[in-house]
Formats: structure tokens, sequence, C-alpha cells
């Protein structure tokens, strides 16, 4: 019995061995044959424990997530960005609507300037021509056309008469609307001509 024992213990060996030549012809043909490997089977041959394995090391999983973290920022920064392109986009656009609008009421302004010295011109045409003829035709329309204007208008067209005719014509007027035209004259200028249109209407009574 015990024959038997050993010869299965030999039997085992022999197959030990022969697993173990094989491993090291396989592991030199492939170059992989290095003194960590044969240390390690010398100490599997004396039934010494293998030294467990160190774990292989893997990159920190912190890395990704600070790769993740600053793609992240890189992206809301892309964003804050474009927002803020959008707003300065926009008020560019109305700033350059409110410079159309003020180029556009320059015009207007410019125009009504123009208008006004248009009709200024002809209050001085027609004032020419009712000043050679202070009671005739023209010195008439004049008059008539003085009441059809507001009062003030009145006193900026007698404002560019010589005092004289200015008298004649507040003197002509109705007695309401001469009140009411002598009561716009009011800067000290104004009130200075006035005077002397008063004077000059109170000699020729």
């Amino acid at each position: 019995m015990l024959r038997g024992i050993y010869n299965g213990l030999a039997l085992v060996c022999m197959v030990v061995a022969l697993s173990v030549a094989i491993v090291v012809l396989t592991l030199s043909t492939k170059g992989r044959l290095s003194a960590e490997n044969r240390a390690a089977m010398a100490r599997m041959l004396r039934g010494e424990p293998l030294a467990a394995e160190a774990p292989t090391s893997r990159p920190a999983a912190t890395q990704p997530a600070q790769r993740r973290d600053v793609s992240e920022q890189v992206t809301r920064n892309q964003e804050m960005a474009e927002m803020d392109n959008l707003v300065l986009q926009r008020h560019l656009e109305e700033l350059n609507h409110q410079r159309l609008q003020l180029e556009a009421l320059q015009r207007q302004v410019a125009q009504e300037r123009a208008s006004l010295r248009e009709e200024r011109l002809a209050w001085a045409r027609a004032i020419d021509a009712a000043q050679q003829d202070k009671h005739g035709e023209a010195f008439a329309r004049q008059l008539k056309l003085f009441e059809s204007l507001a009062s003030k208008q009145v006193k900026d067209i007698l404002m560019d008469m010589n005092e004289d005719l200015a008298a004649n014509y507040l003197s002509a007027m109705k007695r309401e609307m001469a009140a009411d035209v002598m009561s716009r004259f009011k800067n000290p200028q104004e009130r200075q001509f006035l005077d002397h249109v008063l004077e000059r209407m109170r000699k020729s009574s």
C-alpha cells in the first residue's frame, strides 16, 4: 500500500516537473522568463507561498473628474461670453436706432427752421411792400394776416420791423388784439423795443 502511495507521489512530482519545464520553455521562447518569474517558480517548486501580486496602479479617479470640471467651466465661460455678446449687440442696435431717430429729428428741425426762414422772408417782403404804402392794399393784407396768427408770432414779426411801421400796425389793430400782442413782449430787449413803438404811437396820435 505504501508503495502505491509512493508511486502516486512520484507520478505527481513528475507531472509537476514536466509542467514546470513546459512553462519555463514557453516563457523562455516568448522572452518572458524574467528574474521575478524564475524566483516565483522556484518558490512554487519549494512549496513556498507566492507573494501577493501588487495591485496594478490605476490613474487617480480625480484626474478625469478634474478634466470634466475644467471642460464644464470652459463651456460655461463660453456660454456667458455669448450671452454678453448678445446683450452688447442688443445695446448697440438700440443705440443705432436712437441715433437714427436723432438724425431724423435733426432733419425735421432743420426743415422747420428752413420753412420758418422762408416765412420770415415772405413776411419781410410783405412788410417792405406795406412800408411803402402804410395805408394801402399791402398794409391791409398784412394786417389781415396778423389776425390769423398767434400773438407771439405777430410779436416776432413786429420785432423784425422798424419802430415806425410796428407802431402803425399796432395802432391799426383792434384794441384786444393789440393788447394781447403787447403782452408778449417780455424780455428787456423786447420791452425796450415796445417802449419805443408806444412812444411813436403817442406822437402820431
